[in-house]
């Protein structure tokens, strides 16, 4: 009986991994991440990013369910103990990026406010009227903005880049990076001034139908030169 509620639990957890990758599912897990279901980023750069669940890999049993920060890119444990059981299969490895080419209109960086009464920032819920404000500010952000990769230009990583990297400081002085105890990380956090260099889409675009022309025009000459030798022999 054990075993079979084991293999149960296991069948509706990749059941679950398909499900939310779905039309239907993606639109749930949109409103469960407009109402700051799964939490905030706990990086202070990221000023409280919400994050989406999502596994190191679509394996059952290789690792519990993690916590991706899209303005960092990186993976947090979940605070709650009882999602630290969770497998991380259940969610998978593709999700998140599929979400956020889903709803690209997403203002990432957006962030609850501050409370002031000391309440607790994962139970805070925008109004509707806070919505439609929020809405509003990513349309005019979003005007005129470049895609990278399927993604709005200001979305990509704004938690990253100068200015916002931990500076390791003693009594006010940088620690040297050749110190033995210094950074040694820092490139994790780098973002380029200009996230077009990042667009691999393009490129491969550009690429692609660069060959594909050489192609078709090689195809073309030979096709000519056929025609050219048939011609000459007809002639003889």
């Amino acid at each position: 009986m054990e075993t079979l509620e084991s293999q149960a639990e296991l069948l509706y957890g990749l059941i679950h991994q398909r499900f939310i990758t779905s039309r239907q599912g993606m639109q749930i897990m949109y409103e469960k991440y407009q109402n700051n279901h799964f939490g905030f980023c706990p990086r202070v750069f990221c000023n409280a990013t919400r994050v989406l669940p999502c596994g190191y890999s679509d394996t059952p049993g290789v690792d519990t369910v993690k916590l991706y920060c899209p303005s960092c890119m990186d993976m947090y444990v979940p605070p709650n103990s009882r999602f630290q059981t969770v497998d991380g299969a259940f969610f998978g490895t593709t999700f998140p990026t599929l979400f956020f080419l889903t709803f690209p209109d997403i203002e990432v960086s957006s962030h609850p406010p501050a409370s002031a009464s000391g309440r607790d920032v994962a139970a805070y819920k925008p109004s509707p009227s806070q919505l439609k404000r929020q809405k509003a500010e990513a349309e005019a952000a979003g005007a005129g903005q470049r895609l990278v990769n399927g993604v709005l230009e200001n979305n990509l990583a704004p938690g990253l880049g100068k200015g916002k990297m931990y500076e390791m400081k003693i009594y006010g002085f940088k620690v040297s990076e050749r110190a033995k105890g210094g950074p040694r990380m820092k490139w994790l956090r780098n973002r380029p001034d200009d996230v077009a260099v990042l667009d691999e889409y393009s490129k491969a675009n550009v690429e692609g139908w660069a060959s594909a022309e050489e192609d078709e025009e090689g195809d073309g000459k030979v096709e000519k030169r056929k025609g050219v030798r048939r011609g000459a022999r007809r002639r003889v």
